[in-house]
């Protein structure tokens, strides 16, 4: 199809009035939710603001992250596993996202416990592939890959071929950064 791209311009539109329609029930819902409702109504919103933003310095990141830190301290009140491994997932994103790279991996590593402990290979993967990521950024390969390796085993674990490809790809283009070709 020669001009995919035009469909693409064409649902833009729609796929913004989709999230600005999914935050709104959230908050509207939010108010009479209690517990772990609460965190995860918290957490969904920190998500779909993440999702809105394109770019580093866009104020979506800002309203993100405020909505994962109060996931986070209502999470940590009431001993939610869940709902706090995503909070600092959640956070950490957005300080990937704004390349604050040092700090990003200080919240992935925080989540990986509560993943393990709730046995959430799909979200503890992510973690570590996104820990990869930021290494690999950092220009630490060596490093990016092990944390690769670890990923890989999850998403082995649990079956995920897009999280595999994804994994195999990035580690590759690590080896290739340190000019392994070979293994690249």
């Amino acid at each position: 199809m020669k001009y995919w791209w035009v469909i693409w311009l064409l649902l833009i539109p729609f796929l913004s009035l989709s999230q600005n329609k999914q935050i709104d029930s959230l908050k509207k819902v939010l108010p009479n939710s209690r517990d772990t409702q609460q965190v995860n109504i918290l957490n969904g919103i920190s998500e779909l603001y993440f999702q809105r933003a394109t770019n580093r310095y866009d104020s979506n990141l800002l309203i993100s992250r405020e909505f994962a830190n109060n996931a986070l301290q209502l999470s940590k009140q009431i001993h939610y596993t869940k709902g706090t491994g995503i909070a600092f997932f959640n956070a950490g994103n957005v300080l990937s996202y704004k390349e604050d790279l040092h700090n990003a991996i200080v919240l992935f590593t925080e989540a990986i416990p509560f993943f393990k402990e709730i046995n959430d290979n799909k979200m503890l993967g992510m973690c570590l592939e996104i820990i990869a990521d930021c290494i690999h950024e950092l220009g630490n390969n060596q490093q990016a890959i092990k944390y690769y390796d670890s990923s890989l085993t999850v998403f082995q674990k649990i079956k995920d071929t897009s999280g595999l490809i994804l994994n195999l790809e990035w580690k590759g283009h690590s080896y290739f950064d340190m000019g392994d070709y070979k293994n690249g």
